[in-house]
């Protein structure tokens, strides 16, 4: 007592009796607070307690415990011994405590060789670990052989080295002949010079044995001249043999310096000099020094003459082959340079077709190597499916070429039964160059240069002048106007609203049509037109792509254009301000690739990096955050990339080694990651892509296009726009979309998707009710690719089917419909018991039974008759389909008999009376 907070208390007498103890403090346990509650003069001793600064949920986990901490003057200390977390290292250990070992654990990585890492092209790759140890090096990039680009492909440190191409820059038709040849130009910024070094062009002709304006003939048109005076005087041929002709008078000979005048001109000796006593003709070079000619000091010689230097650049020794340099003197009076040979690798013999392989000089012989031409009948690809013959790659007999395939040839019959005629197959003209999936339209670019367009057209998208949408019979039809479109793109004005489309002309401007509410189209106006307009003021187009309510268009000089709504920034001029006519996207340069989504926009740079803008609630833009962009920012860590593709919340990319990285939303699995329920910010890899040719998007599917042809897609499903033949949905994994093979070209719309086939024609996959944008002629969706009528490509048969007569009982189809003796089946009775209907039988018209009558169905009612003053309806003849038997028929008789007498009618049982009325009835009698 009196010790700590411990106090003593009061106690009260009563009755002779202590009551309780009121008002003391006796010693409690020990707490946090300062004081001495145990009352052993010691404050807060031995008072500690588990403690944890780690996040909520991780003690316990992982590496992660509980420490302990003391009181002190009623305070808690620093809490010792306890582990918290940190970040995960590749230990097999779950150091930062979240319930998994190793999780996201990577590091960069590289196998190729090391003087190529981080140079060009070549790419560091990502290790993962797992239980401790470090996995395979996964989305590196290596060197590849170099194309022209404007990448260092080999990463060498060197963009574009030893890139050449052919080039003629002379008339058509004169390469190959006479001395004209190509020449060869070399990449350079990615792309190839105008200039066209080493080429020969058509020259002025000349004597030299040579065609020299390649027009397959030699030494023509030189003419001829006349010399000599008087009797000497004659004519020659300038040219004789490739060798340049001297006039000779006739009666005389040549000049020779002997004091005579041999050429009959009346002077004596001239165009000789003479040096040391020796004569020379004119322009006669030293022997000694074939870099100085002789002169004279006029034509008629009188007086010393000398040998002067020759100017620079005058041939002082001729080729003596196509890989034999010619020399020329310098101007300084040295002596002709040594003979050399042309540059390895110079064209000594360009190509002359497919077949036929340009030669180069070796650096090691003055002559071009053997002309090497494929052999007759060698594979060649150009059309596709041909074969050698001489130096041009063409179709094999019995095909015929169209549009660069070989397809096979023949007769052919249209038409069926005496509608049947004969023709061949010919080249079909509706055939698909590149073709684009909308919301519910669908549209192709034809290589004649129309445009077909199918599905929705509530708005004019189908570009025909009318707001009618697709029907079983009307499949397609031609957009009005466009005669030159080398490319199409199909927009949407919402997730599954009206449609707009856009086109890419030869010439390099855009026209579009369908909806305009946002100012889409970009005419300047929001007027929706159900023909083509020109979007204003825009030239020189390489790329344009149609998203949702806004387009966007690459230009020539490597910017991007775009226009129509931008609540979200995808115009990215740095405003949300739309426009009806094309802005300029902010500090894009160098564009070689651009992509138009639901609300936001990509471009791939010449640098393979990619640049994002626009909305990015779900990381679309892979910038590593979700807020929106009015100005483009960079994907982070995508590099390489020659192709990028926007959906509709997520984006995905194609990179120049054939991998597909995408990131953004993808709660139906179109980032092909295991799980649906989260989203990326950053690029992913997508597993098991290794070849890919072309990468789109839908608005939650994604596809590509491999380097064979094939195709692979993934994510939701729900409509079959997988193409794998399922609408098992979501595919969270790439699966092969059925029946594709050799496509040339991919498009991925709102839920389906179509494919342009080797052949020219196109086939469509997924949603296609009610509006039919697959194309098929039905409202049917399609969980594996269909045919688009109409765009069949490839051959089609000549021949014109007639039209068919009413079909008769003649063993022959007349209706043409591909059934014989098919006549219309008109009713008709074979009998009262039964019903039936006309048919053939043979050259004969005969009544076919369809059916019988169930038995004791009426088929005969007998006349009236009158018994005893009163009508009697004696009962009908019923239909039976058994024969009594001979004592049934013998009883039923004698009972008939004696119901018609009167003496026994009566007597006749009622059963027996009524048996013999059913049969036959029984005369009136008298009255």
């Amino acid at each position: 007592s009196g010790v700590g907070v411990c106090r003593a208390g009061t106690q009260a007498c009563s009755a002779g009796a202590w009551g309780a103890c009121t008002g003391q403090v006796v010693p409690g346990a020990e707490t946090c607070n300062n004081l001495d509650d145990n009352c052993n003069s010691v404050v807060d001793d031995g008072v500690t307690q588990g403690c944890y600064t780690g996040p909520s949920g991780t003690s316990g986990v992982g590496v992660c415990r509980a420490g302990s901490q003391t009181c002190s003057a009623g305070a808690w200390g620093v809490c010792l011994s306890q582990v918290t977390p940190v970040p995960e290292t590749c230990d097999n250990r779950d150091e930062d405590c979240n319930g998994a070992i190793d999780n996201g654990v990577a590091r960069t990585c590289y196998t190729g060789d090391p003087t190529t890492r981080m140079v060009g092209r070549c790419l560091d790759g990502i290790q993962s670990c797992s239980v401790g140890a470090w996995g395979s090096c996964s989305g590196e990039v290596g060197p590849a052989p170099e194309t022209c680009n404007n990448i260092d492909d080999d990463c060498d440190g060197t963009v574009d080295d030893g890139i050449s191409e052919s080039c003629y820059t002379g008339p058509a038709g004169t390469s190959g002949v006479g001395i004209c040849h190509d020449g060869s130009r070399t990449c350079a910024g990615g792309l190839f010079g105008v200039a066209c070094p080493g080429e020969q062009v058509p020259l002025t002709e000349v004597c030299d044995g040579l065609d020299n304006d390649c027009d397959a003939l030699i030494d023509e048109g030189l003419g001829t001249t006349t010399c000599g005076v008087g009797l000497c005087e004659r004519t020659v041929s300038n040219c004789v043999g490739g060798v340049p002709q001297t006039c000779v008078p006739a009666g005389s000979g040549a000049e020779v310096c002997d004091g005579v005048d041999n050429d009959c001109d009346g002077l004596i000796d001239e165009g000789f000099c003479r040096i040391g006593g020796l004569c020379f003709t004119n322009n006669q070079r030293n022997p000694s020094n074939t870099c100085q000619v002789c002169t004279i000091p006029s034509a008629t010689v009188s007086g010393p003459t000398s040998w002067v230097n020759v100017a620079a650049g005058v041939s002082c020794r001729d080729a003596t082959d196509v890989c034999d340099a010619a020399e020329t003197c310098g101007g300084l009076g040295a002596p002709c340079p040594p003979d050399a040979l042309r540059t390895p690798g110079a064209v000594c013999r360009p190509s002359v077709g497919t077949c036929d392989a340009q030669e180069t000089c070796t650096g090691s012989s003055a002559a071009c190597p053997s002309d090497i031409i494929l052999p007759t009948g060698a594979s060649c690809s150009s059309p596709t499916g041909g074969v050698c013959s001489g130096n041009n790659c063409v179709c094999p007999a019995s095909t015929i070429e169209c549009n660069l395939v070989c397809l096979p040839s023949g007769s052919c019959t249209t038409g069926l039964g005496t509608c049947a005629q004969s023709g061949s197959l010919v080249c079909g003209n509706n055939a698909g160059a590149r073709v684009s999936a909308g919301s519910h339209h669908t549209c192709a670019a034809l290589t004649n240069g129309s445009v077909r367009c199918w599905g929705r057209n509530d708005a004019g998208q189908l570009g025909d002048g009318t707001t009618v949408s697709s029907t079983a019979t009307v499949v397609s039809v031609a957009v009005s106007g466009i005669t030159s479109a080398v490319q199409v793109s199909a927009g949407t004005s919402n997730l599954t609203g009206t449609g707009y489309t856009c086109a890419r002309l030869l010439d390099g401007t855009v026209r579009c049509w369908g909806s305009n509410s946002d100012g889409q189209l970009g005419d300047g106006t929001t007027m929706s037109r159900t023909t083509s307009v020109a979007v204003s003021g825009l030239t020189g187009v390489i790329q344009v792509d149609a998203g949702a309510l806004f387009t966007c268009a690459r230009l020539a000089n490597g910017t991007a254009r775009c226009w129509g709504l931008n609540n979200r920034g995808q115009l990215g001029n740095g405003t949300t301000t739309q426009s009806t006519t094309p802005v300029t996207v902010s500090g894009l340069f160098n564009v070689v690739h651009l992509t138009a989504g639901y609300e936001h926009a990509c471009a791939v740079l010449a640098d393979g990096t990619v640049r994002c803008w626009g909305r990015n609630d779900y990381g679309q833009l892979g910038d590593g955050t979700t807020t929106p962009r009015t100005t483009p920012v960079t994907v982070s860590g995508l590099t390489n990339v020659v192709q990028v593709a926007a959906g509709q919340f997520h984006t995905c990319a194609l990179r120049a080694n054939g991998t597909v990285f995408c990131w953004g939303r993808n709660d139906s699995g179109q980032l092909a990651v295991a799980t649906t329920t989260t989203q990326s910010t950053a690029p992913l890899a997508v597993s098991g892509i290794t070849t890919g040719a072309q990468v789109t998007v839908g608005d939650d599917f994604s596809c590509v296009r491999l380097s064979d042809g094939a195709v692979r897609c993934w994510g939701y499903n729900a409509s079959g726009q997988l193409g794998d033949g399922t609408t098992t949905s979501p595919r969270t994994a790439p699966v092969v979309t059925s029946g594709l093979s050799g496509t040339s070209d991919l498009s991925a719309g709102y839920r389906s998707a179509c494919a342009v086939m080797s052949d020219r024609s196109v086939r469509c996959w997924g949603f296609n009710f009610p509006y039919r944008n697959l194309g098929d002629g039905t409202a049917v969706h399609r969980s594996t690719p269909v045919a688009v009528v109409n765009l069949s490509g490839g051959t089609v048969c000549n021949a014109t089917g007639g039209t068919g007569t009413s079909e008769v009982c003649n063993g022959v189809d007349d209706d043409c419909n591909g059934l014989v003796d098919d006549i219309i089946p008109v009713s008709c009775s074979p009998g009262a018991c039964g019903t039936g209907h006309q048919a053939c039988s043979g050259s004969i018209t005969i009544c076919q039974v369809d059916s019988l009558s169930a038995a004791g169905t009426p088929c005969r009612v007998p006349r009236r008759t009158l018994r005893r003053g009163r009508d009697l309806r004696p009962a009908r003849a019923r239909c039976v389909r058994r024969t009594p038997s001979r004592r049934r028929r013998h009883r039923a008789a004698r009972r008939c008999r004696c119901a018609t007498r009167r003496s026994c009618a009566r007597a006749a049982p009622r059963r027996a009376r009524r048996t013999c009325l059913s049969r036959r009835a029984p005369r009136a009698p008298r009255r």
